[in-house]
């Protein structure tokens, strides 16, 4: 089962699959996401933000492999959506919610590549802390997606 659920993670699209996937996964897991991902807004970085009592998740989505290019080529790059969040987006969390743990996440259907590991555990270990709230970065590379839908959207079987 976990492979064919991994080929099926494989094949999808990062927008309007991969990430209404995720979102269907944070649901089964008890989060509640404010926001639907579209195209065309301007989302400051962030794709998919859900949160519950005590932590707000914030997810920066990517189609296939974190290759160098996809993490600081362009406008899109995961490093450039990490810094928006960062520089603009944390200016939307308020009252409460500051006090909240922040868990960032970059997710893919794909695998961080030898060559771009250092820059990502570089980036996370120089940012624990942006505008007075902790926060932890993650990665969810295909092993992890596979792991949560079997886990949280097939858990009958």
């Amino acid at each position: 089962m976990r492979l064919i659920i991994k080929d099926y993670l494989l094949q999808l699209k990062e927008k309007d699959e991969l990430d209404l996937l995720i979102c269907d996964i944070l649901l089964q897991m008890g989060y509640i996401t404010d926001n639907q991902p579209k195209t065309g807004n301007r989302q400051f970085g962030v794709d998919i933000r859900a949160h519950n009592a005590e932590e707000i998740l914030l997810f920066v989505v990517k189609q296939g492999d974190l290759t160098r290019k996809v993490w600081d080529a362009d406008q899109n790059a995961v490093r450039q959506s990490l810094d928006e969040i960062k520089d603009s987006y944390l200016n939307y969390i308020n009252g409460a919610d500051r006090k909240k743990k922040l868990h960032i996440i970059v997710a893919t259907n794909g695998m961080i590549d030898e060559a771009t590991r250092p820059n990502w555990e570089g980036y996370r270990a120089h940012n624990t802390n942006w505008d007075g709230m902790q926060v932890e970065l993650d990665f969810w590379n295909i092993e992890t997606l596979t792991e949560n839908v079997q886990k949280y959207l097939f858990d009958e079987l």
